[in-house]
């Protein structure tokens, strides 16, 4: 649904969408209470299924994607001629982002495949969920990363307690001022704070891609174990998108439109109280998975980072 307000050159409202090209700074700060009736606090995840074509583009291997069920559900193709992906039409800083994955079945090692987003403009920033193929018999390793302010290198990997390649199961993303959290299956497995003296993806907007590709060069057992062709063609499955975000709508403005997105940010359900930190409950959660399922995590390893980094701090 589009909606127009008088006075504003162009204004464009779809859901939690916001969109705001070419505003005068003065009338963004009126509309901040127009926005605060609009936000939720409410503590469940949203879920949804919007359609492929509203929100995404094939970003690789045309050829190489399948759309299916009236465009709700996507494939993904990887084989000895070429992986494949598809990327969002818009960009954006903050929000939530979410999809439903069935991963490839066979011997899948060495393939990659991921859900992520990336950054528009430098610094570059990336918030990762990566799926290191296994060979049979062997468990699909989940892969979380978070690059700020240019750097990477904040691994974080989990076996998980379900074959996903047997079903479709939700992997979802929450960025907003105060912290990230990554879920599966709607429960938080990985915080990452916006602390003081920490680097923060939070320089400018952010694409969302999926993609499935030949990594073998490092996915499985640090290279060691390459792609089994003969395995393949492998195909993995997206569907359930849903994508509430606060929108980069003015290319152009490299100043404007990210303050914009920044001052609404308390005003919308993904900045609000209940996201800022996580509950009783979900602390539980977060504890039990990372407790059973955790299996390498870069704030422990002593040998690559002699010294603690500064975001593994309390």
């Amino acid at each position: 649904m589009m909606t127009k307000l008088q006075g504003l050159k162009s204004y464009a409202y779809l859901d939690h969408y916001i969109c705001v090209l070419h505003l005068e700074f003065p009338i963004a700060l009126a509309l901040l209470n127009i926005f605060a009736v609009m936000g939720s606090v409410s503590a469940v995840l949203p879920t949804g299924r919007q359609d492929f074509m509203d929100y995404f583009t094939v970003g690789w291997a045309n050829d190489h994607v399948t759309l299916l069920d009236n465009g709700t559900c996507v494939q993904l193709k990887l084989d000895n001629q070429s992986g494949s992906g598809f990327v969002t039409t818009k960009s954006y800083l903050y929000g939530y982002v979410s999809v439903d994955i069935r991963l490839a079945r066979g011997d899948s090692s060495g393939s990659i495949t991921s859900f992520y987003l990336s950054s528009v403009y430098e610094p570059h920033e990336e918030l990762d969920f990566e799926f290191l193929g296994s060979s049979l018999g062997q468990p699909i390793i989940l892969q979380t990363n978070v690059f700020a302010n240019g750097s990477g290198g904040r691994e974080q990997r989990f076996n998980l307690w379900f074959d996903p390649t047997l079903n479709f199961h939700s992997y979802s993303i929450i960025w907003n001022r105060q912290q990230i959290i990554f879920y599966v299956d709607y429960m938080p497995i990985r915080v990452y704070k916006n602390k003081v003296g920490v680097p923060y993806p939070n320089k400018g907007p952010m694409l969302l891609y999926a993609t499935l590709y030949d990594g073998d060069s490092w996915a499985t057992d640090g290279g060691q174990t390459k792609m089994n062709w003969s395995s393949g063609p492998f195909v993995a499955s997206y569907t359930n998108f849903f994508v509430d975000a606060c929108q980069w709508c003015n290319e152009s403005s490299s100043l404007l439109v990210p303050s914009l997105c920044s001052l609404l940010q308390s005003t919308l359900w993904w900045d609000g109280v209940n996201y800022q930190t996580l509950n009783a409950s979900d602390q539980v959660q977060l504890h039990n998975i990372r407790s059973k399922h955790l299996i390498y995590d870069y704030c422990a390893d002593t040998n690559r980072y002699p010294i603690i980094p500064q975001d593994c701090l309390p």
